[in-house]
């Protein structure tokens, strides 16, 4: 989550779609006042937030720059914070008045991250990770995700108004595209282009295809509807 005052922007981060990246690289462009859920700084970079309250997250590493430490600035927002949750933090003045944005991804290929997620941070989760992908995905239930984050389909909760249906941000990042979207909000915002970092990169998998039969495609379809209707999404089978 990222509120930037002097670029007028706002960053949303749901969950397995890069996002830690762009964090990363638009919090690197934040100046002293912004509020960004999670940083890292190198020593040198301090300088640059000399009356902002920086809150060190030290159980993080970056693992391209040892003396670089992640920090909280001026918030105590989780860095998946929903947008109310922004919202009522900054003030309707502030949301409506940023250029909202946020990252999108197939949800096929998220349901295979969000398992993997699963698997590697247990804690928190109500429902058991299963046996393997098919179980995983035959048993969900979006309420055995914890909460505030329980209440429909992952990542839903960013993307569209919760009594309107209607979406709440001005832009959508897509994961498939990542770094080529990324490069067009920095043109908006008017700051250079940024490699994104992989900070969260655990290694290649297969592609997503190959983790699916027929029945838990059909009901990842079910699962996902309004986001695959909404933004147009397939099934793909193999690819890179």
């Amino acid at each position: 989550m990222i509120v930037s005052h002097s670029l007028r922007c706002i960053f949303l981060k749901p969950f397995k779609v890069g996002g830690t990246s762009v964090l990363q690289a638009l919090g690197m462009n934040c100046r002293d006042g912004d509020l960004v859920s999670a940083v890292f700084l190198d020593p040198e970079d301090l300088q640059r937030f000399p009356t902002s309250q920086l809150t060190p997250l030290p159980q993080h590493r970056c693992p391209d720059c040892p003396r670089a430490t992640r920090y909280q600035i001026n918030t105590s927002l989780n860095t998946h914070a929903l947008p109310r949750m922004i919202r009522e933090a900054v003030g309707q003045d502030t949301w409506s008045n940023s250029f909202r944005f946020t990252i999108v991804r197939n949800p096929w290929d998220l349901m295979v991250s969000f398992r993997r997620m699963r698997l590697l941070n247990p804690d928190g989760y109500k429902q058991p990770p299963a046996d393997n992908f098919a179980a995983f995905v035959e048993q969900f239930d979006f309420a055995a995700v914890p909460p505030p984050y329980h209440q429909g389909p992952i990542n839903d909760c960013w993307y569209f108004d919760p009594d309107r249906g209607q979406p709440m941000v001005d832009a959508f990042l897509r994961f498939e595209r990542l770094q080529a979207d990324f490069d067009t909000v920095c043109d908006r915002l008017k700051i250079p282009h940024h490699q994104l970092p992989h900070l969260q990169n655990k290694g290649s998998r297969p592609h997503y295809s190959s983790f699916y039969d027929a029945a838990s495609r059909d009901r990842v379809a079910q699962l996902f509807a309004r986001t695959i209707d909404h933004f147009g999404y397939t099934f793909q089978e193999g690819g890179p």
